[in-house]
């Protein structure tokens, strides 16, 4: 899998989500090259005060750097809330939210066995994981749910081809899901495996503000 190339080319236009949304602007998730990321001139406290509800794990002392954290796609509310509708009404899903599952796991140790499974699925096949709780299924990959019928763009955005780098030495990049946030006994899951994910708070300066590059994307 590649991972999205740092320093080449421009991100994403923000037009591109304009036009797919009928409107939408995502400023928050593309920026130009060199450029400032956009944000809405309102009067926010500092990234470094405000906190953002999410996810981590895995809760396993054997884990070895591997670190997965599920947060939503945007930090402002108000920002999430609206990209919400206008997905599901883009791509006719069912009431949820965009997730971004970040994935950090250096492999120079090589992968210990209990994370085999985890390992094979991030290699294999990424759009199998899913997002799970006590209650069921919380949320798919976005990649099993966009389709050339919804365009192009919108498939390559969320390819995790494009979006997750994984080889014999690191694991690093991030899946997008959609669907509702998870309560108690929060879960990644795949073929033959689940790791449990606790709550957390993460600060907005530490979360991503980019999904894709447009060098990786066919124009």
């Amino acid at each position: 899998m590649s991972h999205p190339r740092e320093g080449t080319g421009a991100w994403l236009p923000v037009l591109t989500f304009v036009l797919v949304f009928a409107g939408a602007v995502v400023g928050s998730m593309l920026w130009g090259q060199g450029g400032e990321i956009v944000r809405d001139q309102v009067d926010l406290a500092p990234d470094d005060v405000l906190e953002v509800s999410g996810w981590a794990g895995p809760e396993d002392p054997f884990a070895a750097g591997l670190v997965l954290r599920l947060t939503p796609l945007h930090a402002e509310p108000e920002r999430q809330a609206f990209d919400a509708g206008a997905l599901a009404a883009r791509l006719g899903l069912e009431a949820g939210q965009p997730w971004r599952l970040e994935v950090t796991w250096p492999l120079g140790a090589g992968v210990k066995p209990r994370f085999e499974k985890l390992f094979a699925a991030l290699t294999e096949a990424p759009t199998s994981l899913t997002i799970v709780d006590d209650q069921g299924l919380c949320a798919s990959t976005f990649a099993r749910l966009v389709t050339e019928a919804h365009g192009r763009h919108l498939v390559q955005l969320f390819d995790p081809e494009r979006t997750l780098e994984v080889s014999a030495e690191r694991a690093e990049g991030q899946l997008h899901f959609w669907g509702r946030g998870p309560g108690e006994g929060a879960r990644l899951a795949g073929p033959g495996f689940s790791l449990p994910m606790a709550p957390v708070e993460v600060l907005r300066g530490d979360l991503p503000t980019f999904v894709a590059n447009l060098d990786e994307v066919d124009r």
